[in-house]
């Protein structure tokens, strides 16, 4: 049967802190869509380490209308990469006024490709390279399922139940599992199908779909992401740890959590920012 959901709010229970540990410049590859996002806010707190969306960065500059944010606009709309020189800078621009380029920080969104990754080893010097990967089908049907709420919180109205995945929707307000119907109903009593969209009228008020999770963009950053990734994920061979997003936040982030355990305890010492040898899944 399928576990109670708490609230998207609500902290899950992670277990020791690694905050002494000696990963403090981490970043995060994997293609859109795969999760980011969600396990950087739930690992950054057990690592000690401040999260850097470099989307949310992104957004904000065209949220506000400046120059820089007007210039990268159509990009966005297309599902294209931000022009390197421009995100970078936006990075650099963040990392400075929150004193974190010596360290502290685990970065969603850079590098996307190798010129980027250049950059980014010259500058940052990663102790680590999170990889994260997913089954593309159900990577895409997360993501046109996305949801934007008030201040840019993210919520998702697909309810995944394929295979081993028992993926429920993020919404609002907690969802509550009815073990005498063997369903799962809305905080508003709708109850919500297996393998579709939630459509409580309540439960998507006032949610809204980003441009670039429109279904045609999701596919082109997808086959874009496909295309850049190998020497990407290549290049970070040395400091990777790979991982597989097999199945819900519940079920993966204890063994995420003790895969990152043990990268921290096996990788070998160094220099500050030197490559160490990952713990590979």
């Amino acid at each position: 049967t399928a576990p109670a959901v708490t609230p998207r709010t609500a902290p899950l229970d992670d277990g020791a802190s690694m905050s002494s540990s000696a990963i403090r410049r981490v970043i995060l590859l994997g293609a859109p869509g795969v999760g980011k996002g969600t396990y950087t806010r739930h690992i950054s707190p057990v690592l000690g380490l401040e999260p850097i969306v470099v989307g949310d960065l992104v957004r904000r500059e065209v949220r506000e209308q400046t120059p820089t944010g007007r210039a990268i606009a159509d990009a966005a709309r297309r599902g294209d990469l931000v022009p390197d020189n421009v995100v970078l800078d936006l990075l650099l621009d963040h990392m400075r006024k929150r004193d974190l380029l010596d360290g502290g920080y685990i970065l969603d969104g850079l590098p996307r490709n190798s010129m980027q990754a250049q950059a980014v080893d010259e500058i940052l010097r990663p102790d680590l390279a999170l990889h994260l990967t997913m089954d593309e089908g159900i990577m895409l049907s997360k993501m046109t399922a996305r949801r934007l709420g008030p201040e840019d919180q993210v919520y998702n109205l697909a309810y995944i139940r394929k295979g081993d995945w028992d993926m429920p929707p993020l919404l609002p307000e907690p969802t509550r599992w009815d073990e005498a119907c063997g369903a799962l109903f809305c905080a508003h009593g709708t109850e919500l199908k297996p393998n579709a969209l939630v459509e409580c009228p309540q439960c998507t008020a006032g949610l809204i779909t980003r441009e670039d999770d429109a279904p045609d963009v999701c596919r082109h950053r997808v086959e874009m992401y496909k295309r850049a990734s190998k020497p990407l994920v290549d290049h970070y061979t040395h400091i990777r740890l790979d991982f597989e997003i097999d199945n819900g936040v519940k079920q993966c982030l204890p063994r995420l959590l003790g895969a990152l355990d043990k990268f921290r305890r096996t990788a070998v010492p160094g220099r500050k920012g030197a490559p160490r040898v990952a713990s590979r899944l």
